[in-house]
């Protein structure tokens, strides 16, 4: 499953005087820059401000669960995902935010913990729920393996991305073992995604956890790199 980035159906409503409200602060994570939303006055113009909030909030949601964890404050992402999940008016949108949260369970380990959340999803969404031990695709023969967490600490692996991107055009990163990643790498990768544009080739991570997904679309990796996550 890729990361969500599509909650783009917001519309405005008209004020009275002829005026309508701003909603350009509250456009949905990934919305283009300079992509300003079309405006739809009528019947349903409550409603359609009701969608933008919505949207707005879920981002905020997934953004900040995305950067507690970045920052190995696993617990509080865990808390504010749970927070998340409750609130009736992110749904549907809310599943994303439930895959988020099934996915930390499943990095930490924590498989009770898991089961009875993904009892609570399958009844929520009427679907049947990611299974705790996953069955990933195999990686491309000259994939590269991600290790357990790329931090600042850890910079010897971007230095390996770096050394194939000089040879080749498309430098795959199967992240199956991958934890997570921090700020400072995440930005070291969205560089070494915009070298590899430059010379014509392409960035692809496989297999990433919806929480680094999260991350890599707040930092814009995902922008410049194809992101493919694990469920």
């Amino acid at each position: 499953m890729s990361s969500g980035t599509g909650d783009g159906n917001s519309r405005n409503s008209r004020r009275r005087g002829g005026k309508s409200p701003d909603v350009t602060d509250k456009l949905p994570l990934g919305w283009p820059a300079g992509r300003t939303p079309r405006t739809q006055v009528g019947v349903d113009s409550r409603l359609n401000i009701e969608v933008v909030s919505a949207s707005s909030e879920l981002a905020a949601a997934v953004e900040e669960a995305a950067i507690l964890y970045a920052n190995a404050q696993s617990a509080e992402a865990k808390r504010s995902l749970a927070r998340a999940v409750k609130r009736e008016n992110l749904a549907p949108a809310a599943e994303r935010l439930w895959l988020m949260l099934l996915d930390l369970h499943r990095v930490l380990g924590e498989r009770e913990a898991f089961g009875k959340r993904a009892h609570e999803y399958a009844s929520r969404f009427e679907c049947e729920p990611p299974p705790f031990d996953l069955e990933l695709a195999p990686p491309a023969v000259d994939s590269l393996a991600a290790p357990r967490e790329i931090v600042a600490q850890s910079k010897a692996f971007l230095g390996v991305i770096a050394e194939a991107g000089a040879s080749r055009t498309r430098v795959e990163v199967d992240c199956s073992s991958l934890k997570r990643v921090d700020f400072v790498s995440a930005a070291a990768l969205l560089n070494l995604a915009a070298d590899l544009i430059r010379n014509g080739g392409r960035l692809e991570l496989e297999n990433v956890n919806q929480l680094v997904a999260a991350l890599f679309e707040v930092m814009g990796v995902s922008a410049l790199a194809k992101v493919t996550t694990r469920d």
